[in-house]
């Protein structure tokens, strides 16, 4: 149909129309995450863990799984490269993190490169 876009997946050659009624993207990367392992990443996921924790947590979740109904994204599964691209807009402000929290990008430039990094480690292997 004219207007319709619709994701194909090629391996079984099935169609996916994301746009019906009953198509959910959250239950689909869930079961993605069922075939894909994303690579563990350097630095110190102990580190990162703690920081997590303390720092992003509340939003994402203990086991950053988001929450689908206030719209907070899942960070486990994601490609460290991705979260890091993310990041940097947020904290460049080309891309509002929260717009209920005018200070959340503040908060995510006031961590070093490396803080940066243990978190994203310890996010990778958290779909282990």
């Amino acid at each position: 149909m004219p207007g319709r876009h619709v994701a194909c997946s090629r391996r079984r050659g099935r169609g996916v129309d994301e746009t019906a009624a009953d198509f959910n993207a959250y239950e689909r990367l869930i079961a993605t995450k069922r075939v894909v392992q994303i690579p563990r990443a350097e630095d110190d996921p102990g580190a990162g863990e703690r920081l997590y924790a303390k720092e992003c947590a509340s939003c994402h979740g203990r086991d950053a799984q988001g929450r689908e109904r206030d719209a907070v994204p899942m960070l486990a599964g994601q490609y460290t490269g991705y979260l890091q691209r993310q990041v940097g807009k947020y904290i460049d402000k080309a891309r509002v993190h929260d717009s209920s929290d005018p200070d959340a990008e503040e908060r995510l430039a006031a961590f070093t490169a490396e803080e940066l990094n243990d978190i994203f480690a310890y996010i990778s292997i958290l779909d282990d």
